[in-house]
């Protein structure tokens, strides 16, 4: 998701990923953000933000 979307989740699961560099489960830029009733757990990244990495 980049530069200034809007992202929903809802009813989701991120469980077990994994990223080279940043966001093991998501990678956003500029956005808007929002989740209900999800579940994010066991994620990773080699770098920053195991699940969710906020670009400015």
């Amino acid at each position: 998701m980049n530069l200034g979307g809007t992202l929903n989740l809802k009813n989701s699961n991120f469980i077990n990923n994994s990223a080279d560099s940043t966001g093991g489960a998501l990678y956003t830029s500029w956005s808007n953000l929002t989740i209900n009733n999800s579940t994010l757990s066991d994620n990773a990244a080699k770098s920053n933000a195991g699940t969710i990495y906020f670009d400015k």
